[in-house]
């Protein structure tokens, strides 16, 4: 999973023409070293559908208060930089799957609906 930072946030999430899955962690919570490995089994199962990356959030404060993370490990999804879904805290395997599921599925109808208009 790709690290991205403050002064990459921008062109990795908010300009991806790809959803984007955010894992806000901190290196101090075992939580969230358990959600990564989760993360990466999602990553190799979602690839070319979801891009998965994490920010450290004791290092880029600034991106933990603009997205109101509260508490580490935090997932929000994002489509055109638009947050589309998350999982706050900690939570069961079947929480991340259901919120990454539905993502994906909002985000590929919401590009066929495009391509139909055009």
């Amino acid at each position: 999973m790709k690290e991205i930072s403050e002064a990459t946030w921008f062109t990795e999430v908010t300009c991806s023409s790809t959803p984007v899955a955010v894992h806000f962690y901190a290196e101090w919570s075992p939580a969230c070293r358990e959600i990564e490995c989760l993360l990466e089994e999602y990553e190799q199962r979602f690839a070319g559908r979801l891009k998965f990356v994490k920010i450290d959030v004791d290092a880029n404060e600034a991106v933990r208060i603009a997205n109101r993370v509260i508490v580490p490990p935090t997932l929000i999804i994002y489509y055109k930089g638009i947050p589309v879904n998350g999982v706050p805290g900690p939570q069961p395997r079947w929480v991340y799957e259901d919120r990454i599921v539905r993502a994906v599925r909002l985000c590929e109808r919401r590009l066929k609906n495009i391509v139909r208009r055009r």
